[in-house]
Protein backbone atom coordinates (compact mmCIF):
# COMPACT_ATOMS: atom_id res chain seq x y z
CA UNK A 1 0.00 0.00 0.00
CA UNK A 2 2.92 2.34 0.64
CA UNK A 3 4.05 1.77 -2.45
CA UNK A 4 0.84 2.73 -4.33
CA UNK A 5 1.27 6.01 -2.15
CA UNK A 6 4.27 6.68 -3.33
CA UNK A 7 2.93 6.49 -6.93
CA UNK A 8 0.24 8.45 -6.36
CA UNK A 9 2.45 11.31 -4.92
CA UNK A 10 4.36 10.99 -8.06
CA UNK A 11 1.53 11.75 -9.99
CA UNK A 12 0.70 14.55 -8.06
CA UNK A 13 3.35 15.94 -8.16
CA UNK A 14 3.36 15.83 -12.24
CA UNK A 15 0.36 16.88 -12.00
CA UNK A 16 0.92 20.38 -10.25
CA UNK A 17 4.04 20.87 -12.79
CA UNK A 18 1.43 20.90 -14.95
CA UNK A 19 -0.62 22.84 -13.63
CA UNK A 20 1.97 25.92 -12.60
CA UNK A 21 3.09 25.68 -15.96
CA UNK A 22 -0.41 25.89 -17.55
CA UNK A 23 -0.97 28.84 -14.62
CA UNK A 24 -4.61 26.87 -13.94
CA UNK A 25 -4.70 28.84 -10.79
CA UNK A 26 -8.02 27.32 -9.33
CA UNK A 27 -7.39 23.63 -9.16
CA UNK A 28 -3.38 24.54 -8.45
CA UNK A 29 -4.73 25.16 -5.03
CA UNK A 30 -7.04 21.69 -4.46
CA UNK A 31 -4.40 20.07 -5.99
CA UNK A 32 -1.84 20.79 -3.70
CA UNK A 33 -3.82 19.95 -0.97
CA UNK A 34 -4.44 16.52 -1.71
CA UNK A 35 -1.04 16.26 -2.43
CA UNK A 36 -0.36 17.19 0.61
CA UNK A 37 -2.72 14.55 2.51
CA UNK A 38 -0.96 11.96 0.30
CA UNK A 39 2.25 13.42 1.63
CA UNK A 40 1.04 13.53 5.61
CA UNK A 41 -0.12 9.57 4.84
CA UNK A 42 3.23 8.40 3.93
CA UNK A 43 5.15 10.02 7.32
CA UNK A 44 6.31 13.12 5.32
CA UNK A 45 4.67 15.96 7.78
CA UNK A 46 7.77 18.16 6.68
CA UNK A 47 6.46 17.80 3.27
CA UNK A 48 2.97 18.14 3.88
CA UNK A 49 3.34 21.61 5.54
CA UNK A 50 5.42 22.87 3.01
CA UNK A 51 2.68 21.88 0.21
CA UNK A 52 -0.19 23.30 1.87
CA UNK A 53 1.92 26.13 2.54
CA UNK A 54 2.53 26.54 -1.17
CA UNK A 55 -1.56 25.85 -1.88
CA UNK A 56 -2.42 29.04 0.67
CA UNK A 57 0.38 30.91 -1.15
CA UNK A 58 -1.84 30.00 -4.50
CA UNK A 59 -4.51 31.22 -4.03
CA UNK A 60 -3.03 34.81 -3.05
CA UNK A 61 -0.55 34.39 -5.73
CA UNK A 62 1.67 35.46 -1.78
CA UNK A 63 5.10 34.25 -0.99
CA UNK A 64 4.79 32.98 2.71
CA UNK A 65 0.95 34.20 3.15
CA UNK A 66 0.80 32.34 6.48
CA UNK A 67 3.41 34.34 7.76
CA UNK A 68 2.97 37.46 6.59
CA UNK A 69 -0.74 37.88 5.55
CA UNK A 70 -0.29 41.07 7.59
CA UNK A 71 1.42 43.00 4.95
CA UNK A 72 -0.93 41.74 2.65
CA UNK A 73 -4.58 42.13 4.31
CA UNK A 74 -5.62 44.73 6.27
CA UNK A 75 -5.18 44.03 10.10
CA UNK A 76 -8.35 46.15 11.51
CA UNK A 77 -10.40 43.98 9.58
CA UNK A 78 -9.39 41.58 12.28
CA UNK A 79 -10.48 43.87 14.97
CA UNK A 80 -14.09 43.84 14.09
CA UNK A 81 -14.76 41.49 11.25
CA UNK A 82 -15.69 41.47 8.96
CA UNK A 83 -15.83 45.02 8.70
CA UNK A 84 -16.63 46.07 5.07
CA UNK A 85 -12.93 47.19 3.51
CA UNK A 86 -12.19 49.17 0.35
CA UNK A 87 -13.26 47.59 -2.61
CA UNK A 88 -9.38 46.99 -3.53
CA UNK A 89 -9.17 45.23 -0.42
CA UNK A 90 -12.77 42.86 -0.39
CA UNK A 91 -11.34 39.39 -0.61
CA UNK A 92 -14.53 38.20 -1.33
CA UNK A 93 -14.68 39.98 -4.55
CA UNK A 94 -11.02 39.28 -5.79
CA UNK A 95 -10.58 35.65 -4.58
CA UNK A 96 -14.01 34.54 -4.80
CA UNK A 97 -16.00 32.69 -1.82
CA UNK A 98 -15.36 28.77 -2.93
CA UNK A 99 -11.22 29.87 -2.93
CA UNK A 100 -11.59 31.91 0.47
CA UNK A 101 -13.18 28.42 2.45
CA UNK A 102 -10.62 26.77 1.30
CA UNK A 103 -7.73 29.09 2.35
CA UNK A 104 -9.65 28.93 4.99
CA UNK A 105 -9.19 25.32 5.82
CA UNK A 106 -5.98 25.19 4.44
CA UNK A 107 -4.77 27.86 7.16
CA UNK A 108 -6.61 25.83 9.80
CA UNK A 109 -4.76 22.81 8.70
CA UNK A 110 -1.57 24.11 8.88
CA UNK A 111 -2.54 25.06 12.17
CA UNK A 112 -3.65 22.20 13.51
CA UNK A 113 -1.24 19.87 11.86
CA UNK A 114 2.20 21.25 10.90
CA UNK A 115 2.22 24.02 13.94
CA UNK A 116 0.88 22.12 16.30
CA UNK A 117 4.50 22.77 18.37
CA UNK A 118 4.90 26.60 17.42
CA UNK A 119 2.08 28.16 19.62
CA UNK A 120 2.94 31.64 17.70
CA UNK A 121 2.58 29.97 14.57
CA UNK A 122 -0.37 28.03 15.50
CA UNK A 123 -2.42 31.15 16.52
CA UNK A 124 -1.29 32.71 13.88
CA UNK A 125 -2.51 30.34 10.91
CA UNK A 126 -5.53 30.62 13.23
CA UNK A 127 -6.20 33.99 13.43
CA UNK A 128 -5.76 33.95 9.47
CA UNK A 129 -8.36 30.86 9.22
CA UNK A 130 -10.81 33.06 11.49
CA UNK A 131 -10.40 36.20 9.22
CA UNK A 132 -11.01 34.06 6.19
CA UNK A 133 -14.02 32.58 6.85
CA UNK A 134 -16.08 36.33 8.18
CA UNK A 135 -15.34 37.15 4.45
CA UNK A 136 -18.19 35.62 3.36
CA UNK A 137 -20.42 37.40 5.08
CA UNK A 138 -19.53 40.64 3.10
CA UNK A 139 -21.53 39.74 0.24
CA UNK A 140 -24.27 42.68 0.54
CA UNK A 141 -26.60 40.67 2.26
CA UNK A 142 -28.46 42.01 5.32
CA UNK A 143 -25.68 40.53 7.26
CA UNK A 144 -24.89 41.79 10.27
CA UNK A 145 -21.23 44.21 9.86
CA UNK A 146 -19.46 43.89 13.71
CA UNK A 147 -17.88 40.78 15.09
CA UNK A 148 -19.81 41.49 18.46
CA UNK A 149 -23.31 41.69 16.27
CA UNK A 150 -22.47 38.07 15.54
CA UNK A 151 -23.09 36.33 18.71
CA UNK A 152 -26.78 35.67 18.23
CA UNK A 153 -26.64 35.63 14.77
CA UNK A 154 -27.18 32.71 12.75
CA UNK A 155 -27.66 33.45 8.57
CA UNK A 156 -30.51 31.51 6.77
CA UNK A 157 -28.32 32.41 3.60
CA UNK A 158 -24.57 32.79 2.73
CA UNK A 159 -24.51 34.11 -0.68
CA UNK A 160 -27.31 35.34 -3.43
CA UNK A 161 -27.56 33.41 -5.98
CA UNK A 162 -26.92 29.39 -5.91
CA UNK A 163 -25.31 27.29 -3.06
CA UNK A 164 -21.69 27.66 -1.94
CA UNK A 165 -22.00 24.25 -1.02
CA UNK A 166 -23.58 22.34 -3.72
CA UNK A 167 -20.31 20.84 -5.04
CA UNK A 168 -18.29 18.95 -1.79
CA UNK A 169 -15.20 18.61 -3.60
CA UNK A 170 -15.69 22.73 -4.49
CA UNK A 171 -16.20 23.42 -1.03
CA UNK A 172 -16.37 20.64 1.50
CA UNK A 173 -18.98 21.16 4.63
CA UNK A 174 -16.88 19.12 6.78
CA UNK A 175 -13.98 20.04 6.33
CA UNK A 176 -15.02 24.23 7.04
CA UNK A 177 -16.70 22.90 10.12
CA UNK A 178 -13.95 20.69 11.41
CA UNK A 179 -11.30 23.94 10.63
CA UNK A 180 -13.66 25.96 12.32
CA UNK A 181 -13.89 24.17 15.45
CA UNK A 182 -10.09 24.02 15.80
CA UNK A 183 -9.65 27.12 15.10
CA UNK A 184 -12.50 27.99 17.76
CA UNK A 185 -10.72 26.39 20.35
CA UNK A 186 -7.19 27.83 19.81
CA UNK A 187 -8.49 31.44 19.49
CA UNK A 188 -10.73 31.01 22.59
CA UNK A 189 -7.19 29.66 24.47
CA UNK A 190 -5.31 32.77 23.49
CA UNK A 191 -7.87 34.95 24.22
CA UNK A 192 -9.38 35.92 20.84
CA UNK A 193 -13.25 35.40 21.77
CA UNK A 194 -13.93 38.27 19.34
CA UNK A 195 -12.44 36.44 16.21
CA UNK A 196 -14.47 34.07 16.75
CA UNK A 197 -17.80 35.07 16.39
CA UNK A 198 -18.77 35.90 12.54
CA UNK A 199 -16.82 32.01 11.82
CA UNK A 200 -19.01 30.61 14.55
CA UNK A 201 -21.86 32.04 12.77
CA UNK A 202 -20.52 30.12 9.09
CA UNK A 203 -20.19 27.08 10.84
CA UNK A 204 -23.84 27.44 12.27
CA UNK A 205 -25.09 27.97 8.92
CA UNK A 206 -23.62 24.78 7.44
CA UNK A 207 -24.44 22.40 10.21
CA UNK A 208 -27.93 23.94 10.15
CA UNK A 209 -28.33 24.59 6.29
CA UNK A 210 -26.14 22.52 5.06
CA UNK A 211 -25.06 19.26 6.57
CA UNK A 212 -28.41 18.81 8.75
CA UNK A 213 -25.95 18.15 11.73
CA UNK A 214 -27.91 19.10 15.09
CA UNK A 215 -24.27 17.94 17.08
CA UNK A 216 -21.93 20.20 14.77
CA UNK A 217 -24.95 23.03 15.41
CA UNK A 218 -24.83 22.24 18.98
CA UNK A 219 -20.75 22.66 19.60
CA UNK A 220 -20.54 25.37 17.55
CA UNK A 221 -23.35 27.18 19.58
CA UNK A 222 -21.41 25.78 22.69
CA UNK A 223 -18.12 27.76 21.22
CA UNK A 224 -20.02 30.64 20.41
CA UNK A 225 -21.59 30.59 24.27
CA UNK A 226 -18.13 30.72 25.46
CA UNK A 227 -16.75 33.48 23.07
CA UNK A 228 -19.37 35.85 24.54
CA UNK A 229 -19.03 35.02 28.23
CA UNK A 230 -15.21 35.98 27.19
CA UNK A 231 -16.44 38.99 25.65
CA UNK A 232 -18.23 39.90 28.86
CA UNK A 233 -21.83 39.34 26.60
CA UNK A 234 -23.21 37.24 29.58
CA UNK A 235 -26.99 37.15 28.06
CA UNK A 236 -26.23 36.47 24.84
CA UNK A 237 -24.02 33.68 26.34
CA UNK A 238 -27.35 32.94 28.30
CA UNK A 239 -29.64 32.55 25.09
CA UNK A 240 -26.98 30.29 23.20
CA UNK A 241 -26.67 27.94 26.16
Amino acid sequence: RKAEAEGIALQYARCVAMLREKREKELLAPALLEYGEVLWYLGNKKGAGAVWNDALDSVFTVLNMGRNWRDTLDPSLLLDPPARAPTNHNLLERIGVVQLLRAGALAARLAQRTYHQDLHLQLEYALLAAHLFAQPFTSGLPHPQRARDFATYTPRELLPGGNVFADPTEADPVAVLDACAFVARVLLKNGHALETLPMLSLAQFVASQVSKDAVAMASASAYKARACAQCNLIGDAVVLV
